[in-house]
């Protein structure tokens, strides 16, 4: 996990955001219920990037909840993408 970890602090460095149009497709937000480092209304912020569906789904975990929580976190992103592979 280390490699992927000090790629995402690299890339996070090195990011400039500026503002676009919105994205004209769907986006879930997730985040953990214990997530110590985002609000959900930080997470909830993502809204403003699309023109789309937005969800916002709490899971149990915390910031990094991908790894606390890796089955939950499957059972999701499955039905949401049956979900809109299907409209």
């Amino acid at each position: 996990m280390l490699p992927a970890l000090r790629a995402d602090i690299l890339l996070g460095k090195r990011y400039a955001y500026y503002e676009d149009e919105p994205l004209n497709c769907a986006i879930t937000a997730l985040a953990g219920k214990e997530d110590s480092v985002f609000t959900d209304d930080q997470v909830k912020a993502w809204k403003k990037h699309t023109s789309g569906d937005f969800r916002f789904i709490r899971v149990n975990g915390s910031h990094l909840f991908c790894r606390d929580n890796k089955e939950d976190l499957l059972e999701i992103l499955t039905d949401e993408l049956m979900e809109y592979a299907n409209v």
